[in-house]
């Protein structure tokens, strides 16, 4: 959508801000941005038909991603109902003066998410039922060899092809396994969440409470549940359930995993430990999880031996309709897909 407007001046407020806020306050946008922002006065039309976008909620402020001069930038509304104000990682008052016009393209689009169901002929029956209540046609990816194994050389092989079977037109791609139970429209759901994401990260739709230590999950749980979030993270993938990544990413990622499987032995050889591994140590990704989980285990019992110690289901399950949970309610630095502040 472009928005054409006009230059103006502004208060100021927005460069007192910055300077006073942590060098890292935006990084979330995915640049260092300019301290402050370039006013440009726009029809009401066209803020009422920005705010219909989807944006990125971070420090209690939504930002549009755009494009300026070609440059990725953001937009972000002003008090005035007639006024937006540009982020940009270069200070646009060295191009644009009061009453010059600007061409902003705001860029936000909507996420499609395809996904496949990663799964074993002895479970098929569990798997049918699961692509049945996903509303619509997810291909069910069966492990070649009939009989279930702990290998993980094995398991990795379907994992690969449930990962391959992706929708090349997609933005991102979940593999979720044949054992779960999902809540009510979960791609839906899911693709408005991935929308407040953006085009980059690693999401599940799965918080476990069993292994590993819980001890960090329990705190960003618990700080998600007072504080009204939708979102938490960590700073690696811990569970496998459901597993979403960006597709342009998989290639790499599969390639990558194969060589990891092949190398490591039993239990860091596990299918859902490379991609985590992957994901954390080579793209740089913290890991985020919807709060609540929209997927739930525990129904079945597992092919490869884990049914030992604490039951492995979700920290908290949404019985209801996912598609009315609201995923602006995010952290206040917003959903930052890299760790280390990158």
């Amino acid at each position: 959508m472009k928005i054409v407007g006009v230059v103006e001046d502004g208060s100021g407020t927005n460069s007192r801000l910055a300077a006073e806020e942590p060098a890292s306050f935006l990084d979330a946008l995915g640049y260092r941005p300019f301290p402050g922002t370039l006013n440009i006065r726009v029809s009401r039309r066209d803020r009422g038909r920005l705010v219909k976008l989807p944006a990125k909620f971070v420090s209690d402020t939504l930002f549009w991603a755009a494009e300026v001069d070609g440059i990725p930038s953001h937009v972000q509304l002003s008090r005035d109902m007639q006024t937006l104000e540009i982020v940009h990682p270069y200070r646009l008052r060295d191009r644009y003066r009061n009453g010059d016009r600007l061409t902003v393209l705001v860029t936000a689009k909507r996420m499609k998410l395809s996904a496949a169901i990663m799964a074993h002929p002895v479970r098929q029956e569990s798997a049918e039922r699961l692509q049945a209540s996903l509303g619509k046609h997810v291909p069910i990816v069966l492990d070649e060899n009939p009989v279930p194994s702990s290998d993980p050389l094995q398991r990795w092989a379907t994992g690969r092809r449930a990962w391959e079977a992706l929708d090349p037109k997609a933005d991102w791609h979940m593999v979720i396994q044949d054992d779960v139970t999902v809540s009510r429209n979960l791609l839906y759901a899911l693709e408005n969440a991935l929308t407040h994401m953006g085009p980059e990260g690693l999401v599940s739709a799965y918080t476990g409470s069993g292994r590993p230590d819980q001890r960090n999950v329990l705190r960003a749980h618990q700080y998600a549940v007072d504080k009204g979030l939708s979102w938490m993270t960590t700073k690696s993938l811990n569970w496998g359930p459901a597993i979403i990544a960006p597709t342009f990413t998989v290639p790499d990622m599969l390639e990558w995993c194969q060589v990891w499987v092949e190398r490591k032995q039993p239990p860091n050889s596990n299918y859902d430990k490379a991609v985590g591994v992957y994901y954390r140590d080579k793209m740089g990704y913290r890991a985020w999880y919807t709060v609540p989980s929209l997927v739930q285990t525990g129904s079945l019992p597992s092919l490869i031996g884990h049914d030992f110690g604490h039951p492995r289901v979700a920290q908290s399950f949404y019985q209801g309709d996912a598609a009315h949970i609201d995923w602006s309610l995010v952290p206040p630095r917003g959903l930052n897909p890299f760790h280390g502040g990158k």
